[in-house]
């Protein structure tokens, strides 16, 4: 589950913070901001950016994290992915080869992260809200 958490400050920069909670009980911060339709992840590890996303980028693009240690490429921009609360489709599917595992991330243009799976498995995905007024 992502949970957003307000921003932090870091090298200058804002970023929204993320902590995501996995089933394992684990919990972990994410840094993400956004400029010029880049996404840019803050990698604590050595102290740089990574490139999340770029709208430039086209179905079979790669390239590596901050560290060098891991690679992303996109694989489909009509992804989709089913969740506890719907089905989506329509999803940016990008694998991203890390030092931990290999994982799929989904997002939904103009919404933003949706969730991630590992071997076809969900194991995270974000949490709907709804106004009742």
């Amino acid at each position: 589950m992502e949970i957003k958490n307000g921003t932090k400050e870091l090298n200058g920069k804002t970023y929204f913070e993320y902590l995501q909670k996995w089933e394992s009980g684990n919990t972990e911060i994410l840094y993400l901001r956004e400029e010029d339709g880049v996404v840019y992840q803050y990698e604590e590890c050595c102290e740089k950016e990574t490139i999340r996303y770029n709208s430039k980028f086209k179905k079979g693009q790669t390239w590596k994290t901050a560290s060098g240690q891991g690679e992303y490429k996109i694989l489909t921009y009509k992804g989709s992915l089913k969740t506890p609360f719907c089905e989506y489709k329509n999803l940016m599917a990008i694998e991203a080869a890390l030092k931990n595992g290999t994982f799929m991330f989904y997002y939904l243009k103009g919404h933003g992260y949706i969730g991630a799976t590992v071997d076809e498995n969900l194991i995270s995905c974000v949490t709907p809200t709804f106004d009742l007024d």
